[in-house]
């Protein structure tokens, strides 16, 4: 539907209530793209990921725009974006690779210092990065870095179709690659050194070189095939949407895992032996 709902009081959810506010549409019957007409600051077309800063502001991943939109506070504002990153304004919609460009940016997360991270490709047929915007924040400004370029003994590390973003309190990054069946973590990500872009760790995979779904077997409690979302929780446990696997796998105490560590739960399965649809 290219839109953004929100309600503002969570304590008050219940079936079928109606949402506070719409975002990327004129009223909350419209579904198009655009708003059917152009890209604008209020308009939307495949919102694919969300993060809410501390300040209460709204960015959302606005995908086939190739972009990144701000609204400020939604629920005290206007429901107009103020920010955009990826284009130089917010009438463009282009992909290019530009040190300014978010081509189809698929997941967002925010770290403990404000710090934006954005995974998007360079270009359709050029991989997929992640970007890393430092505060203060304005509109077609570049990021601060991009994990994209690692040391030569970390060539594992190259980073292509991600799909998920998590930041833990510590500043540690965790990236799902679908396309390499795992997750790997960049320790102190948020640390804003230009040249700290060096992953540590992965998880699903025996080392830092491998990838294949399920490490090209049966699927286990240090397996993933084709990881999507993230979710870290304020007790450090990591939780992965394993999607091939059906499951979605449990990591306590993350931050301890070593590199092919083994999950600690799952969900959606009986055991971690199976990956049966429903």
């Amino acid at each position: 539907n290219h839109r953004v709902l929100g309600w503002r009081d969570a304590s008050l959810l219940a079936s079928g209530r109606a949402a506070d506010i719409v975002l990327g549409q004129v009223d909350s019957t419209a579904t198009v793209c655009g708003n059917g007409e152009y890209t604008a600051a209020d308009s939307l077309c495949t919102p694919m990921a969300l993060a809410v800063d501390a300040e209460g502001n709204v960015w959302v991943a606005d995908l086939l725009a190739s972009r990144v939109l701000r609204f400020d506070r939604p629920f005290d504002e206007d429901g107009v974006a103020d920010l955009v990153l990826g284009q130089t304004d917010f009438v463009f919609d282009s992909c290019d690779r530009l040190d300014t460009s978010l081509c189809i940016p698929t997941s967002l997360a925010i770290g403990p210092t404000g710090y934006l991270y954005v995974s998007a490709y360079s270009t359709p047929d050029y991989g997929s990065f992640v970007h890393e915007f430092w505060p203060p924040f304005s509109s077609g400004m570049a990021p601060g870095r991009r994990f994209d370029n690692p040391p030569t003994t970390q060539q594992g590390f190259w980073i292509n179709f991600v799909w998920g973003l998590a930041v833990s309190s510590a500043g540690d990054l965790y990236v799902s690659v679908g396309s390499k069946g795992r997750v790997e973590v960049y320790e102190g990500g948020g640390a804003g050194s230009p040249a700290d872009t060096g992953g540590d760790r992965v998880l699903g995979q025996a080392d830092v070189t491998a990838a294949g779904c399920n490490r090209n077997g049966p699927a286990g409690a240090d397996t993933l095939c084709s990881p999507r979302g993230l979710a870290l929780s304020d007790d450090g446990t990591l939780y992965v949407s394993d999607q091939d696997g059906n499951r979605v796998l449990v990591y306590e105490n993350v931050a301890a895992k070593p590199t092919g560590g083994h999950a600690d739960a799952v969900i959606g399965q009986p055991n971690f032996g199976l990956g049966e649809c429903n």
